[in-house]
């Protein structure tokens, strides 16, 4: 009987080492996997305007590289809080011009952290890491 129990006792240490470990390399795979992001803001068009009546926001033509902007917000993850991507509602680019985009007021607003470049190919709904935060 005690060879038993001593069999039981040494599997469960060994089943319990096995899954910290696999823990452990799930946590590093997944922080790995989580696309980093460099982020602007838009900033307010004042050509012909003046603070108090712009109607459009400028970003770098950069921004919409990947095929859209994606603009960085927060939610309750399961765990912490998190950061993802979402697209602006009603999206449209009024003009390009000299390396920026138009973006009509309402869509963006000038506190807003838009994508600007990416370590790999990102869309709505991802979940990222800002640059600066590493």
């Amino acid at each position: 009987m005690e060879k038993r129990k001593l069999a039981i006792v040494l599997v469960s240490g060994i089943l319990a080492a096995a899954l910290g470990i696999l823990t452990a390399a799930s946590y590093i795979h997944y922080e790995n996997s989580i696309p980093i992001v460099e982020v602007v803001t838009p900033e307010a068009n004042l050509d012909g305007a003046t603070y108090a009546d712009y109607t459009e926001m400028m970003l770098p033509a950069e921004c919409a590289e990947y095929g859209g902007i994606y603009v960085v917000k927060e939610r309750k993850g399961l765990f912490s809080d998190e950061l993802y991507l979402e697209t602006p509602a009603n999206f449209r680019i009024n003009r390009e011009e000299g390396g920026y985009i138009y973006i009509p007021l309402g869509i963006l607003y000038p506190d807003d952290r838009v994508v600007l470049a990416a370590n790999r190919p990102v869309s709505a709904g991802d979940v990222i890491k800002l640059a600066q935060e590493e």
